[in-house]
């Protein structure tokens, strides 16, 4: 049996690229010596990144016939017309020209529903367009309605959805009628290149000083606002922090840049802007801990990579089913409690605590993943005893 891996976002893209990384070498582990696969990526710079971790991916490109083919099984009565002119779209007749048997998914991805004859496995990160529908990433422009669109349509067909939680998947199968024995949770894990100590101070060695890490995109719902807050209440404590922040802007980073300057701190943030791997790597080294007081979730890669580099983290409360108690818990929505939470964490003490609930909480993590990853195989290899019965 040959799985195609199907990795379509890019570098700049952070936690959701490393997590396709991760699926690729997870599934690599998997395979051997049982499966065949074949790593498809829709931009020609994953190629070179791929090759580095072992892979020699393969470029494609989604085209006009595979967005008719969307169309085609989205509406029926019009598919069955589109069927006779496009019996399939050239995403489709690729992986099947190259022995494709089953087609992995590592980001949601609306052209699964493109695929008339071949299996797949989809992959949900999240639904925060129902939990979270006040914030304009999921509701403005359509946004909300593609969501929809795409797993209303994909979920439903997929041979097996995979979640980072057993809270996802409960959401997943409430919320869009999926059986739960096609549902199978599979927590997130650090990026792969979070490993070895990095000898890159931080970007262009800017900063020197002691400060929080906050590795997260420029949208609303990462709340670097409520962080601005926190750092202007402790200085009128005479408290002074320093905070860094790195991500690629999604339309917010001005409006943040100048809330920072109306708010007097500015010159206790430093916007590194998009980073490199090992930047971050140097980034979660040097940082007093990290700090996270997004809104989404029920899950998040950067809390793993503080564990994993042994870093303190201070997290949203309403998130506290990822984190346990291996987090310094806040309130997003207020300053003041985020303010306690960075000065509490000023403390060594404070934070070897933490230091040492995380390692604990991520070694329970990956006796999860340990057992997701058993229970993947075996779906595999029922897949692969079933798909021997055509041709």
């Amino acid at each position: 049996m040959k799985i195609g891996i199907i990795v379509i976002d890019t570098l700049q893209s952070g936690g959701g690229f490393n997590q396709a990384l991760n699926a690729v070498l997870q599934l690599g582990r998997l395979s051997e010596g049982r499966f065949e696969i074949a790593v498809y990526c829709c931009h020609e710079e994953s190629l070179s990144i791929l090759k580095k971790l072992g892979f020699a991916g393969k470029s494609f490109h989604f085209s006009q016939t595979d967005r008719l083919a969307i169309f085609a099984n989205i509406h029926p009565l019009f598919g069955r017309f589109l069927r006779y002119v496009i019996p399939m779209g050239s995403f489709e007749r690729r992986l099947m020209s190259d022995g494709v048997d089953l087609v992995y998914f590592t980001a949601p991805c609306l052209y699964a529903t493109a695929l008339c004859r071949l299996n797949y496995i989809a992959t949900v990160w999240d639904l925060c367009h129902r939990d979270m529908l006040e914030f304009p990433e999921v509701r403005v422009n359509g946004e909300f309605e593609r969501r929809e669109l795409l797993y209303r349509s994909s979920l439903s067909k997929a041979y097996l959805i995979l979640t980072d939680s057993v809270e996802l998947a409960e959401r997943v199968k409430h919320r869009y009628g999926i059986n739960g024995e096609r549902i199978l949770s599979m927590p997130f894990s650090p990026a792969p290149f979070l490993t070895g100590e990095s000898d890159v101070r931080t970007k262009d060695n800017l900063i020197k000083e002691e400060y929080f890490f906050y590795p997260a995109q420029f949208w609303p719902h990462k709340n670097h606002v409520r962080i601005l807050d926190a750092l202007r209440l402790l200085k009128d404590q005479n408290v002074f922090v320093r905070v860094a922040f790195c991500g690629k802007d999604y339309g917010n980073l001005n409006f943040v840049q100048q809330y920072a300057a109306q708010l007097g701190v500015v010159d206790q943030v430093h916007f590194l802007g998009f980073v490199s791997s090992e930047e971050i790597n140097a980034l979660y080294e040097n940082c007093l801990a990290v700090l996270m007081p997004t809104y989404f979730g029920p899950t998040n890669i950067p809390p793993l990579e503080a564990w994993f580099k042994r870093k303190p983290l201070i997290y949203s409360k309403h998130l506290r089913e990822q984190s346990g108690d291996a987090a310094l818990l806040v309130d997003p929505d207020s300053a003041e409690s985020l303010a306690e939470g960075i000065a509490a964490m000023l403390h060594p003490k404070v934070r070897e605590e933490y230091e040492s609930r995380g390692r604990y909480k991520l070694n329970e993590i990956v006796s999860e993943r340990n057992v997701g990853e058993d229970q993947l195989l075996k779906k595999l290899i029922c897949f692969k005893l079933r798909r021997m019965l055509w041709k």
